[in-house]
């Protein structure tokens, strides 16, 4: 991960930057919910994966609920980011340090 910039940003504006991104392929670092773990993970903005867009329901969802559902590029499948847990993002070659 070679980022230009370190940049502080709130949980609030991770899908904002997100649908803003020129590019396809971002970089997220968080703990995982369910051992504590940290983590990281390379994801594609969805429909770049599978060729699916997720559905505008799903979008209001995640949204109520803190997640944004991304294509998981390890794991070749849909994951919901828990957005509560990142602490890093890379998009766009810029690495943001998110706080709560």
């Amino acid at each position: 991960m070679s980022s230009e910039v370190r940049d502080i940003i709130h949980i609030s504006q991770i899908q904002c930057l997100v649908d803003a991104a020129t590019s396809q392929v971002h970089y997220a670092h968080f703990i995982k919910r369910t051992n504590s773990l940290p983590r990281p993970m390379s994801f594609a903005t969805p429909g770049v994966g599978a060729g699916l867009a997720v559905p505008d329901s799903r979008k209001d969802e995640d949204a109520a609920k803190h997640l944004l559902t991304v294509w998981d590029l390890n794991a070749g499948n849909y994951r919901r980011l828990n957005l509560d847990t990142v602490d890093t993002l890379v998009i766009d070659d810029t690495e943001y340090r998110v706080i709560p």
